[in-house]
């Protein structure tokens, strides 16, 4: 009976066997299928390798958010900039608004701000220079053909033909073209002498009331 059982054990081992590992006739069919070098294999692992992120795409994706960071900062950095420039030229801007409000004005509008007392110190110097120079150059004092000489070099002789001008008259030119030419320091000087001048004046009044 022990014999009997152990022959009829071995054909349902010889069965499992063959249930766990398959057979010399059906591995040839299956080893091109699901061996290691099988098409199947490669497209799984190619699958599989792809499919996970490699260390040049983490680098890569690093790099893209590095480079946007930097973006935004070089921007906040460009806007701060902006600003410092706007602020600066509007200091500039009110920095020449206060010398063009320094800088002399002109005749009219001087004479508008001042009034007579401008025009009247004005009228004085105008006068007085006039006479120095006329009375120079009917003394002696001053060549008028050095003068004359002077007008042509400047360009100043298109106003008075030195050709045409007698002694008397040319005098009385050459005093007139040189007092407007001397115009240019005696407006500003009449302008900064005028608080003097306004002192002086009421200076006057105030004893001629006495």
């Amino acid at each position: 009976m022990l014999h009997s059982a152990a022959l009829r054990s071995r054909p349902s081992s010889q069965l499992a066997l063959r249930l766990v590992r398959p057979s010399s006739a059906l591995s040839p069919l299956i080893a091109p299928r699901f061996g290691a070098h099988s098409s199947f294999a490669k497209s799984l692992q190619t699958h599989t390798f792809a499919s996970l992120p490699s260390r040049d795409d983490e680098l890569s994706s690093s790099g893209k958010s590095k480079s946007k960071k930097q973006q935004i900062q070089e921007l906040l950095e460009q806007n701060a900039a902006l600003k410092m420039e706007v602020k600066t030229l509007k200091e500039e801007v009110e920095t020449l608004k206060e010398e063009v409000a320094k800088k002399p004005k002109n005749f009219l509008s001087t004479l508008q701000e001042n009034g007579l007392p401008f025009l009247f110190w004005w009228t004085s110097l105008y006068v007085a220079s006039a006479a120095s120079i006329y009375m120079a150059l009917d003394a002696g004092l001053v060549s008028g053909a050095t003068i004359i000489d002077t007008i042509m070099e400047l360009g100043l002789d298109k106003w008075v033909d030195p050709a045409k001008l007698n002694p008397t008259h040319g005098n009385i030119a050459i005093t007139v073209v040189v007092n407007e030419c001397l115009e240019v320091i005696r407006f500003p000087f009449s302008l900064a002498t005028l608080k003097y001048a306004k002192r002086v004046f009421s200076r006057k009044k105030v004893e001629e009331n006495k």
